[in-house]
Formats: C-alpha cells, structure tokens, sequence
C-alpha cells in the first residue's frame, strides 16, 4: 500500500485553543447554492455506490480545477475547516505544487492543507483540516480543489 504524504501549512498561524462550534456544514445533498465549480468541477454520485452525492473534481491531464464558496462568518474568530477527501489516481506535475487541497481565504486569514503525492496514488476518504482566523469583516472563501494534477479527487463533509 503507497503512502501519502499530509502537510498542513498554517503560515504564521498558531493553532488555536478555543475554535468556534460547528457553524455550517456541506455534504453536497441540498443547498448547493453558491457554489462556483470551475475545470471539471461536478456534483457527482459518490464512489462508494452509497446514493450520496459528493464534490467530484477531474482532470486527464495535469491541470487544475476547484470549487469555491463565499460564507460570512463571525468577525476576529478561530475556526477548523474539516472535509472528508478521497482520491483516484492522482498524479502531482510539481513537488512545488499543492495537489489535492483545501484552502481558506479571507481578510487576514490564510491557511492551507493539501496531499501531494509525487508519483501516481490513489488514497481511500481521509480528513483533511486548516485552522483560520477570520478578520474583522468575518468574511471568507473557501476552495477544495486540485493545482498542477491529473486524476479524479472526491470531497465530502465539508464543515467549518
């Protein structure tokens, strides 16, 4: 069995003592209002037959492709943004690239984990997380997507 490597990079951030409660979370079933999917972004059948839908991303080729959400959240607060990720074949163009990631972005706040594999792997549901702060607005984006990658990535249960 290949192994994945699993880095979260939180810049200068510290992780947090106290995080806000579960404020929202999306499991792709309803609501999926607001969404941008950009590059083989889909909503798709997950691929464990279960009827579930999940985020599916794909590309043939080395590329990218993401999903993107604005949310307002409470301003000057430590948050976790958590999503479940499953991946098919996944193939990293760049050792310098993100790969299959999860990104926060907004006022100050900047965090990101990301699963680069430097040769092709396929890797069963795993959590991936990042601990932000938001700013004085409260307002973020967050991304799940793929940069500098081929193969078929899924994303479930993505909470903050």
């Amino acid at each position: 069995m290949a192994s994945v490597m699993m880095v979260t990079c939180v810049g200068t951030l510290a992780v947090p003592k106290k995080v806000e409660a579960k404020s929202w979370l999306e499991n792709f079933e309803t609501n999926l209002a607001g969404w941008k999917l950009h590059n083989g972004a889909e909503f798709s059948q997950r691929p464990d037959n279960s009827n579930n839908k999940a985020l599916k991303i794909s590309q043939n080729q080395i590329g990218w492709g993401n999903a993107e959400l604005d949310l307002q959240l409470k301003p000057n607060t430590a948050y976790v943004m958590t999503a479940k990720v499953k991946g098919e074949n996944i193939t990293v163009d760049d050792k310098f690239s993100d790969g299959v990631y999860i990104d926060v972005v907004g006022g100050t706040a900047y965090a990101l984990d990301y699963v680069n594999a430097f040769q092709t792997k396929s890797f069963d549901w795993t959590t991936m997380q990042v601990y932000f702060y938001t700013s004085s607005r409260g307002n973020v984006r967050i991304y799940c997507g793929m940069n500098e990658t081929s193969g078929t990535v899924y994303f479930d249960d993505v909470c903050i």
